[in-house]
């Protein structure tokens, strides 16, 4: 339980329909032993949102953890404006990261990521190529994530090109260099929140030495949460046709099969009626 805010703190976000949205997937394994007793769990993600990192509609949020940091922190030199709520999710976060026995350290450099991802998504890559300015933003950009001053520079504006016999480094275009900045937070996001999950599932995990033979299951799908907005990005895209995939799945099972089921068996029952999405899954599909 105490893996939850954790992963609502990283993976949820404010949307217009749900102010607790999750914006990722999950998979979430219970293993039993042979008596019936829960002896561990596991968890699986995917297709995390990172979209909404560098670009949140109208009336809605990013992930929930940064406000929460710079409420929880009180950092005067971020205007990330959330609630006093966000604070009280901010104690409840770093409460359940030391039950899921995350050391003090690892969750200053957690803390510390996040303040980093806020500083560098607010660099103006215009402003970089011009020796004196915004100095001061990139050495605590580079403290917070723990990277060279100079590397972060490098990494921002200019691209390496490697030949056969060559390696040639040349200036992104100021067009490039912004793209390039966004798709470096997701990574660094991204790979933030796959530890999160790695660490989670080595504490929650069962004993390694228990065979297989004598471990049963409960597998419970935590969809992503579907939505429709005026301007969807591909990464919306994937999740709806993911969700709509799930859809076909689940009514196949629970309607569909079982009602044929009850044909065989001469079962007196109201047919039930359901919408069939194979069409709208055919023409994503086709392409």
């Amino acid at each position: 339980l105490q893996s939850n805010p954790i992963l609502e703190a990283f993976g949820n976000a404010k949307t217009r329909r749900n102010d607790n949205s999750s914006r990722f997937g999950k998979f979430i394994g219970l293993v039993f032993n042979s008596d019936g007793n829960l002896i561990g769990a596991e968890i699986e993600t995917y297709l995390l949102e990172r979209v909404r990192l560098v670009q949140q509609p109208i009336n809605e949020r990013n992930f929930h953890i940064f406000y929460q940091v710079v409420q929880g922190l009180n950092d005067p030199n971020i205007s990330y404006h959330g609630t006093s709520q966000d604070k009280e999710l901010f104690n409840e976060l770093d409460n359940a990261m030391n039950d899921m026995m995350f050391s003090r350290n690892e969750i200053s450099s957690i803390y510390d990521i996040i303040i980093g991802i806020l500083e560098l998504d607010i660099i103006e890559i215009s402003s970089l190529y011009q020796d004196s300015s915004l100095k001061y933003i990139l050495k605590s950009v580079s403290k917070f994530l723990g990277i060279n001053e100079i590397l972060l520079l490098e990494v921002l504006t200019k691209k390496r090109i490697k030949t056969m016999k060559e390696v040639y480094i040349t200036d992104y275009t100021q067009e490039q260099a912004i793209v390039n900045k966004k798709s470096i937070i997701k990574i660094i996001y991204n790979c933030l929140f796959d530890w999160l999950v790695l660490k989670i599932n080595n504490n929650i995990s069962c004993d390694k030495n228990i065979s297989n033979e004598s471990k049963k299951y409960i597998r419970i799908l935590d969809i992503f949460g579907f939505e429709v907005f005026d301007k969807n990005s591909f990464e919306q895209l994937c999740i709806n046709f993911a969700n709509e995939t799930l859809q076909k799945i689940f009514t196949e099972y629970t309607i569909r099969i079982e009602q044929e089921e009850y044909k065989k068996e001469n079962v007196d029952w109201s047919v039930i009626k359901y919408s069939d999405n194979q069409k709208c899954l055919d023409i994503i599909d086709a392409k």
